[in-house]
């Protein structure tokens, strides 16, 4: 896993987390509400914006907070764990998700 993408994926959403004007605590409250736990810190959303984790389970519930698509946010997770070697964004990207499944374009 590459340290360089990790780096990327934490200022990835430090800066979603800046343009829905919330700070690290913020996130990390309303994290715990949608989830209902209670065991999420700002010093977790801090590792994660730093690229000292990427944050698996939490990602549904940072989409949902943040008003960011689900299959973004996993795919920029994925490409930070190492685990795609594509860039997680762009027109191809964005293209491929309104083929519908089945279609010849697909094949493409």
């Amino acid at each position: 896993m590459s340290n360089d993408r990790r780096q990327w994926f934490g200022a990835y959403l430090a800066r979603l987390r800046k343009d829905a004007h919330k700070s690290q605590r913020q996130l990390a409250a309303m994290l715990c509400d949608v989830s209902g736990t209670q065991s999420l810190t700002r010093n977790e959303v801090s590792r994660w914006e730093r690229g000292g984790r990427i944050p698996d389970s939490w990602l549904q519930f940072v989409a949902e907070v943040l008003g960011v698509p689900l299959g973004e946010l996993e795919r920029a997770a994925s490409y930070a764990r190492g685990e795609s070697d594509g860039p997680p964004f762009g027109a191809a990207v964005i293209l491929a998700e309104l083929i519908p499944p089945g279609d010849s374009l697909g094949r493409f």
